[in-house]
């Protein structure tokens, strides 16, 4: 659907573990197995083939992150398998 192609332009070297929509409607977060999150901005003109930008990228994960949920439009958490809970600004 439309998160798979807006994940198309995100240049992920391996696969997505997990993601989550920002409640404004216009970002998503992802994560991938190696710990990289990435803040990207859902492409404005569906039907056109999808590039994300990337607004962000939140590095410190080591290894699997688990889960990703938006605490407002500018705050990101994320849960790594490395047992830690890191809180990121997302802008």
């Amino acid at each position: 659907g439309a998160q798979e192609a807006a994940l198309q332009g995100c240049h992920y070297s391996c696969p997505v573990a997990c993601m989550a929509a920002c409640p404004e409607g216009r970002r998503f977060a992802s994560a991938d197995r190696e710990g990289r999150v990435r803040v990207a901005r859902v492409p404005r003109r569906p039907g056109l083939p999808a590039s994300s930008e990337i607004d962000a990228f939140c590095l410190g994960h080591c290894g699997l992150v688990l889960t990703l949920a938006f605490a407002g439009p500018h705050r990101l958490l994320s849960a790594g398998a490395d047992g830690t809970v890191r809180l990121w600004d997302a802008r």
